[in-house]
C-alpha cells in the first residue's frame, strides 16, 4: 500500500471520531469502531501503530477528541518516516 493512501485511511480514523460526535450525521459508534478494527488488521505489521489502535478501540467513544487527534497524527508520523 502506498504511503498517501495509509495516511488516508488513519486521518479518516479522526473525521469518522469527528462525525459520530456531530448529532447531525449517520455515522454511528459501530461504523467507528468496526473501522478501527479494519485498520488493527490492515496495519497488524507494525505493533506501534496497532498499539494506538487498539487504545483507540478500547477507549471508544470515552476517548476525547485530543486523545484521538493526537493518536492519529503520532501514527501518521510513523507512516511518514517510512516505518510501515
Amino acid at each position: 500500500m502506498y504511503k498517501t493512501k495509509m495516511i488516508k485511511n488513519i486521518y479518516k480514523v479522526l473525521l469518522l471520531y469527528e462525525d459520530v460526535q456531530n448529532p447531525g450525521t449517520l455515522v454511528s459508534e459501530t461504523d467507528y469502531l468496526s473501522y478501527l478494527n479494519r485498520m488493527y488488521v490492515l496495519f497488524s505489521k507494525n505493533s506501534e501503530i496497532t498499539q494506538y489502535l487498539n487504545g483507540l478501540i478500547r477507549l471508544g467513544m470515552r476517548a476525547t477528541h485530543t486523545n484521538v487527534k493526537a493518536s492519529v497524527f503520532y501514527m501518521i508520523k510513523i507512516i511518514d518516516k517510512g516505518v510501515v
